[in-house]
């Protein structure tokens, strides 16, 4: 597949639902950092997902709303690391990325949508590599800010009360964001989110 739109760079997570997430196949990807490819169309909420894709805190949460029927759209549990640790981090992600490079201008890299499963090569010769003051710069806008969309009728969704959650309801969906000032307590509030949905749906 010859595209024009694959990208590397950080992508808030409002803009998450504009993508294809994909990851490679076939060569070494260490980082586990994930492509993305601008949608044509909006995306339709998904009942599947790669369940290895999905942050450990949200995993339950999205794995059991599946199984009930309701779509969810791509998400991140808000992520945080030492200084030390996004150096690494970032280290992988720019030696994969490095390595990948001349297949997508070249032949084309074999790329695994993490939602629908589908497998394409990946032609971009406009494709261009972030730079490491994109990548920094990327991670920290995004540190420790967690987000997932459900589509479901707002009154479905019933949540208690958190300084560290905001919830933006509309017609047909809810989507919930979530900024702790640490990851265990992150983790808390996406626990708290997973036991008050399960037990309303």
């Amino acid at each position: 597949m010859s595209v024009s739109s694959l990208t590397a760079n950080a992508v808030p997570p409002h803009r998450f639902e504009a993508y294809h997430w994909l990851l490679p196949v076939g060569v070494p990807h260490p980082s586990g950092w994930h492509y993305g490819l601008l949608r044509g169309t909006p995306h339709p909420g998904s009942l599947r997902v790669d369940p290895a894709t999905l942050d450990p805190a949200l995993r339950p949460l999205v794995m059991a709303l599946h199984q009930r029927g309701i779509r969810t759209l791509p998400s991140c549990e808000g992520h945080f690391s030492t200084p030390k640790q996004t150096a690494l981090s970032l280290a992988r992600r720019r030696r994969d990325l490095q390595a990948q490079a001349p297949l997508i201008w070249g032949s084309g890299l074999l790329m695994r949508d993490v939602e629908s499963g589908n497998v394409w090569r990946i032609q971009d010769p406009t494709y261009k590599l972030p730079s490491p003051a994109d990548m920094l710069a990327g991670h920290y806008s995004m540190a420790g800010v967690g987000y997932l969309g459900i589509l479901t009728p707002p009154h479905r969704i019933k949540l208690k009360r958190s300084p560290y959650l905001h919830t933006q309801m509309q017609p047909d969906r809810v989507n919930i964001w979530v900024s702790a000032p640490n990851a265990r307590i992150q983790r808390q509030i996406w626990g708290n989110i997973t036991k008050d949905i399960l037990e309303a749906s």
